[in-house]
């Protein structure tokens, strides 16, 4: 069985000039594309989640993926 890698330190309470990100979002492309790409809630990599995802009220996510991205960040 193939594990995805954790991406949650890439979101750990990101900001934005006016504060926290609290429910920005964030979209996965598959990289030098704009398809989506899936990402998961889980380390085994079987619960999709959302994409694009919606940050936490403290603007966190911890998701899962394996490959390469294009990530676009968003504010609320």
């Amino acid at each position: 069985m193939s594990y995805g890698k954790s991406i949650d330190f890439l979101f750990n309470q990101m900001r934005s000039y006016a504060g926290s990100l609290a429910a920005g979002s964030i979209t996965f492309y598959e990289a030098g594309t704009t398809t989506l790409a899936t990402v998961y809630l889980d380390r085994t990599l079987s619960q999709a989640a959302a994409n694009p995802y919606t940050l936490s009220a403290d603007g966190t996510a911890e998701l899962f993926a394996s490959g390469l991205f294009r990530v676009v960040i968003k504010d609320s």
